[in-house]
């Protein structure tokens, strides 16, 4: 967005600095949002280059924070979870006193032989 700013300045269309400042703060992704809340509280009144040195600085905590791995191992505790919660609830259904229903056998145990008697 910067990029468009400046080219936009050298064809001798000029942006002004409260129009710059905020076509950069809608465009940036949900990430930024703490950050956009913060600029906005504290009304820092930045120039573009200014507002973009802090955003690569809020940028690299963001990476550290954020790191495409951690976000696949919490999507996956998340799902995991929700299966977790469906299951609580079938269990809920059941009742209280018929636990999980580990007393039901799926086969006829074998019978118990007997050991041959001793000669």
């Amino acid at each position: 967005m910067k990029g468009y700013i400046d080219n936009l300045e050298r064809l001798g269309h000029p942006v002004t600095l409260g129009l710059g400042v905020s076509l950069i703060l809608i465009g940036l992704r949900k990430e930024y949002d703490g950050f956009v809340q913060n600029y906005n509280m504290n009304n820092m009144g930045k120039t573009v280059n200014e507002l973009h040195a802090m955003l690569n600085i809020h940028e690299q905590t963001l990476l550290k924070n954020n790191a495409p791995a951690l976000h696949a191992i919490r999507a996956g505790k998340v799902q995991k979870g929700n299966k977790h919660k469906k299951l609580q609830s079938q269990m809920t259904d059941r009742g209280q006193n018929h636990g999980k229903g580990k007393n039901k056998q799926a086969y006829a145990p074998k019978p118990k032989i007997p050991p041959p008697p001793k000669r």
